[in-house]
């Protein structure tokens, strides 16, 4: 599961008088365990930042959030113990079905990459 408020990042701005430009703005997000979601919008709306911080890989500037039972904030190794992240290239190519790509998926010995393939309560485990 997933659970957001208010989370925010912003990056300095490389323009002269403008101080700093919002990459995320107070998302607030609910995803059950087992949900399947995904993020929609034009270049420069947020997304990959937002992943990037549910995945430790950036800290927020604000807000809070918890992914898989445990708190972004307080403790991102025990997030990081319980995700598996693949940032934008999947890694396979388009004569790859999703389908054949699950099931290899599956057959790896890491949980982690197991479980994104079942829609049980471990889909962030």
């Amino acid at each position: 599961m997933i659970e957001t408020k208010g989370l925010r990042k912003s990056y300095p701005s490389k323009k002269r008088g403008q101080s700093a430009v919002d990459a995320v703005r107070g998302i607030d997000l609910g995803v059950a365990a087992g949900e399947i979601f995904g993020f929609l919008g034009p270049n420069g709306a947020g997304k990959t930042t937002t992943l990037r911080m549910l995945a430790t890989l950036i800290r927020p500037d604000g807000g809070a959030a918890r992914v898989a039972g445990a708190d972004l904030l307080a403790d991102p190794a025990e997030v990081r113990r319980r995700i598996g992240y693949v940032a934008q290239g999947g890694g396979t190519t388009d004569a790859v079905s999703a389908s054949s790509a699950r099931r290899s998926a599956e057959a790896l010995p890491v949980p982690c990459i197991r479980a994104w393939s079942t829609s049980s309560s471990r889909a962030l485990t």
